[in-house]
This record gives C-alpha cells, sequence and structure tokens, in this order.
C-alpha cells in the first residue's frame, strides 16, 4: 500500500512540473515527428525527434524494466505507436498521448535488462543511452531502425548556421552540413570544385541557395531527402515552371481542359488579362436633352496559363497545348436596325409569302418525341408577338427594297462587330435620360438639382459558333426597352419603360441573313392645323386651332448577317 501510494506521489509530481511547465511556454504544441533507435550488445540509444524543444521527465520501474519518458507540450502525430523487438536488450516501444488538454505524450521503452540510462535533450532531439546488466545476442550489432517520420518541410530546421571556408570543396561543405543539421543530402559524382563561403547566422535554406547556385548547381525536395544537381539538370520529380502565351484559346477554358493531366503536386494556373469594351457613346450632360448611344462589347479574354510540374507533366501539357492553340473562326456579324410604318394605316408588317419565300426556323419538340414545326414567318398583327426568317444574300435585298417602296421605313442603326467563335458579342443601341433630382436648400439656400442617368436600349447579344461544314449557329438574345409614360414626383420626372425579350439558337449559312420582326410599338400623333396668324393669337387663337389625335403602330425589325472573317482578310 505505501509503495503504491509512493507511484502515485511520484506520477502527480511530474505531471505537476509538465503542467506548470505548459502555462510558461508558447501556446503551439510541439511534435514528436520520428523515433529512431541503435541497438548493440551492451548498449541502446533511442533518438526522439522533435518539431521543437520540450521539457521532460522521466521515472523508471520494474517488473519489467520499463523507462517512462513525459514530454510537455507534445503532439503524437506518429501512426505507429508500437514496436516490438525480438533480440536485443530493447523488447518493445510504446507511443500514446497521456494527456490531450494541456498535450502530454509519453514514451515507454521496454527492456530484457537495464542497469543504467542516461537522457541528454541537444535543442529538438532527445538522446536516451541505456545500459544492459549483461550482454545479449543480437543478429546486427549494429542497426538504425526508423519507426516513422512525419512529413516535415526538410529545410526548416530550427537554428542558425554560422561558416567560414577558404577553397573548401562543395561535396565537404554540404557533408558538414548534412551532419550540423541532421538532413539527409546527396550529390552526385559530377557536383565537384571549390568554395570560399562565410555566412552568419543563416537559414539552411540560404546556406544552400548562396553556395549552390553560386558555383551553377540547385537542389531539389524529395520527401526528407536534398538532391543537389546541375542546373540545366532534369532530375525525376522536380517541379519547373513553365508559361504559356496563348493566341488563340481562351486560358481558362483551356485550363479545365489540361487539369487531369497535372501531377498532384502540379498546378495550374490563370493570368487574367481583359480586353476593354470598345463604345462610343454620348450622355446627356445636366441641363441637356437625352442623346442616343451606341455601343459593342466582347467577352473578357484570359491568354496566359502557367503551368507548374515534373519535367515529363509539362513536356506532355506543352504537346497537348500546341495541338489545342490553333487559329479559330472569327465571325463579322452585321445587324440593321430598321423602324417601319405602314404606308396604308389598315396593314402593318410583311406578308412573306407574298414577298420571298423565306425558310422556317424553328421547332416545337412535343411531349410524344415528335416535332412540331411553327410558320414564324407572318406575323399576328393583333397579339404582335416575336416572328424569326432565314433570308439568302439575294432574298435580303428584295426585302429591303420592299420596305423602301410599301413601308415608311428609317435606318435606326447599322453597327457592325466582329468576334472570336463562341464568343459573345453584344450591340447596343438606345437613349439615355437625364432624371433631374431636387434636393431642398437650408436656411435661405437655394435648391440644389443632381441629375441620374438612365439607359433605354435595344440590346442585341449574339453568340455565333462556326461548325465542320462552315455553317453558323448562333445564339440570339433581342432585349428591347422602350419608353412608355412619364412619372413625376415633387418635380422630379422619370420614364416609365417596358422591356421585351427572347432567346433562341438559329442556324444559317456563311452571308445569310435572320430577321426578327413582330416587334410592334403604338404610337400617338398628335396633328394641329390652324387658321394662318389668327391661330397664334393668345388666348383667343384656340378658336382659330383644330387638334387631333390618332394612333399609329410601328414594327421594329432586327436583320442579323454573320460573315465569316477568312485569315487573310
Amino acid at each position: 500500500m505505501k509503495m503504491k501510494r509512493n507511484k502515485i506521489i511520484q506520477i502527480i509530481l511530474i505531471l505537476s512540473s509538465l503542467f506548470f511547465f505548459t502555462r510558461v511556454v508558447s501556446a503551439d504544441a510541439a511534435k514528436l515527428t520520428a523515433v529512431q533507435v541503435k541497438r548493440s550488445s551492451q548498449e541502446t540509444v533511442v533518438k526522439l525527434i522533435l518539431s521543437d524543444s520540450v521539457k521532460i521527465a522521466t521515472k523508471k520501474l520494474q517488473k519489467p524494466d520499463r523507462l517512462l519518458i513525459y514530454l510537455g507540450q507534445t503532439q503524437l502525430v506518429i501512426l505507429t505507436k508500437e514496436q516490438d523487438f525480438s533480440d536485443g536488450p530493447l523488447s518493445r516501444i510504446s507511443l500514446e498521448s497521456y494527456i490531450d488538454n494541456p498535450p502530454v505524450a509519453r514514451v515507454s521503452l521496454f527492456f530484457r535488462n537495464m542497469e543504467s540510462y542516461q537522457i541528454r535533450p541537444s535543442g529538438h532531439f532527445i538522446l536516451i543511452y541505456v545500459r544492459s546488466r549483461r550482454n545479449s545476442a543480437l543478429n546486427h550489432s549494429s542497426k538504425v531502425l526508423k519507426v516513422e517520420e512525419y512529413p516535415s518541410p526538410v529545410l526548416d530546421v530550427p537554428g542558425k548556421i554560422s561558416m567560414n571556408y577558404h577553397d573548401a570543396e562543395i561535396p565537404n561543405v554540404l557533408r558538414l552540413l548534412s551532419v550540423q543539421n541532421h538532413v539527409n543530402i546527396i550529390a552526385g559524382s559530377d557536383v565537384t570544385g571549390k568554395v570560399t563561403v562565410s555566412l552568419r547566422n543563416v537559414s539552411l535554406r540560404e546556406a544552400l541557395d548562396t553556395i549552390l547556385k553560386a558555383n551553377g548547381y540547385n537542389y531539389i525536395v524529395q520527401g526528407n531527402v536534398i538532391l543537389v544537381k546541375k542546373t540545366n539538370q532534369d532530375l525525376p520529380g522536380e517541379m519547373v515552371t513553365k508559361v504559356f502565351r496563348l493566341k488563340y484559346v481562351d486560358a481558362n477554358n483551356l485550363k479545365n481542359t489540361l487539369e487531369p493531366l497535372k501531377s498532384e503536386k502540379g498546378s495550374i494556373e490563370v493570368f487574367d488579362t481583359f480586353f476593354r469594351k470598345s463604345q462610343n457613346e454620348k450622355q446627356a450632360k445636366p441641363g441637356q436633352m437625352a442623346r442616343t448611344k451606341q455601343s459593342s462589347s466582347s467577352k473578357s479574354h484570359s491568354s496566359v496559363l502557367i503551368v507548374s510540374d515534373r519535367p515529363e507533366k509539362v513536356r506532355q501539357i506543352t504537346q497537348l497545348i500546341t495541338q489545342l492553340d490553333v487559329a479559330v473562326p472569327q465571325i463579322m456579324i452585321e445587324s440593321k436596325l430598321v423602324e417601319m410604318s405602314p404606308i396604308n394605316e389598315d396593314k402593318l408588317g410583311i406578308d412573306w409569302d407574298k414577298t420571298i419565300k423565306s425558310t422556317l426556323l424553328w421547332q416545337q419538340l412535343l411531349p410524344g418525341g415528335e416535332k412540331q414545326s411553327y410558320s414564324a414567318l407572318m406575323p399576328d398583327l393583333k397579339s404582335g408577338q416575336w416572328t424569326l426568317g432565314r433570308l439568302s444574300a439575294s432574298e435580303f435585298k428584295v426585302v429591303l427594297d420592299f420596305l423602301r417602296k410599301h413601308t415608311d421605313s428609317k435606318l435606326i442603326s447599322n453597327p457592325r462587330i466582329t468576334t472570336m467563335d463562341n464568343e459573345e458579342a453584344v450591340i447596343s443601341v438606345g437613349t439615355t435620360f437625364p432624371i433631374p433630382q431636387i434636393n431642398r436648400g437650408l436656411a435661405g439656400q437655394g435648391d440644389i438639382v443632381t441629375f441620374n442617368y438612365k439607359d433605354v436600349d435595344i440590346k442585341l447579344r449574339v453568340t455565333p459558333h462556326v461548325s465542320e461544314n462552315r455553317k453558323i449557329i448562333m445564339w440570339v438574345n433581342p432585349i428591347i426597352e422602350e419608353v412608355t409614360g412619364e412619372v413625376t414626383v415633387d418635380l422630379n420626372r422619370a420614364p416609365i419603360t417596358s422591356k421585351r425579350s427572347v432567346s433562341t439558337i438559329v442556324s444559317v449559312k456563311d452571308g445569310e441573313t435572320i430577321v426578327i420582326g413582330g416587334m410592334i410599338k403604338n404610337n400617338t400623333v398628335t396633328t394641329t392645323s390652324k387658321v394662318f396668324l389668327l391661330g397664334d393669337i393668345p388666348l383667343v387663337g384656340s378658336f382659330f386651332r383644330h387638334q387631333t389625335k390618332e394612333k399609329k403602330q410601328s414594327d421594329l425589325m432586327i436583320f442579323i448577317t454573320p460573315h465569316i472573317v477568312e485569315e487573310n482578310q
């Protein structure tokens, strides 16, 4: 009972000293990363490798002979917790996380016979020397057993290096760095020459960079080994970086294709560059009327790809990039926006069947799987729905001639834009309205008038794609916004707008024209007739004037003609 009480008191004292230490050290716990064992018939040396120096406490027990080592503020990161030895004085090593908070690790060394022991802490190493009572048979007189190592950065060893040598052989200097910092450095037979070096308080990484790169050598890290090589020599597993400046394909799209080819440690990054949106617009200034504006833009484009990987992987990626980064077609998109009003007020729109023979563009997939075709060439004047048609070059000329003769047509805009294959182009034509805001002055100060601006646009978004048979497949999205009225609140006026849009995919040949119609707008036209001079007399002039209000309709037609731009153009 007394012996058991003494053991309990000893353990409490050991833990108390460790707890006191954890209160005064940094909150970051050290890590037990590896255990190395060197055995002989008379002595066993156990080396504990940690990420930082720690406070230790020991306890020797008998039956069986064992040595318990407590490591304060230490986390156990080794996966293998036990290791048995079939011969020699050391029979087993056991590792365990003794306490979680604060973290305390315990190393238990079991011996067949133990006479004495000695512990020598040295920085982030702890050396344990154990003497045996008698000789024990051992198959290998000297052996190093590495239980397991935690994958920590080899170059980030603690401590600083100072050295001063004149005409020293480079292999000897590397050997000295390896011994002093307990790292594995391998240099081939081609690493020769002498170096004069004088360094003070530098890290291992800085020392290697200075000594090797100044003499035409380089190094790479593979696991826990530092390989020294010539600068222009490739080694398996070495990481290299290559920058690709793409001419045609987008780097973001190409990155998704190349990702499966890279290794686990490789990386593929995109350096983003952008093309500015080109535009030509005039906006209203305070006190001016609204101005029309036109603009066109295309999507942003990234053209620089940065690949870091092993040399063989970079070569594979280079070959694939060479095959994919080829010239892609460019498409010039020409559009005409025509607003027309009928000469005969009873008819609006174009009777396509009586003028030209157009081609049906779209179909609807029925629930049973069959396709139902719809005639989109005759606009429904009562509902004013969208209509689509496809015209050849000759038919397009016939339509324009028909509009000039049979309608009161007006060309609103005729923009052109060139874009890459599968890249969106945006054409915008509209008006910018200034909206005044009156802020009442205080304490006799005058009113302050500020202006906000609202864009009312006819916007056309087109994404073309050239197929193998040189047909152009286009995603077309016209968006029509127009002013329908005005609202006034506290002398602040703002326009009321309506917006209509449709999205569709069409297929045309090079030079054919897509026509979109059916965008009918109702306008109220006020006509004033008066008697000459008498109608302008104030007050009584209204008796000599006559006003009539008439509702008229107009149709906005959008013509889209794509052209494939040849490389020699």
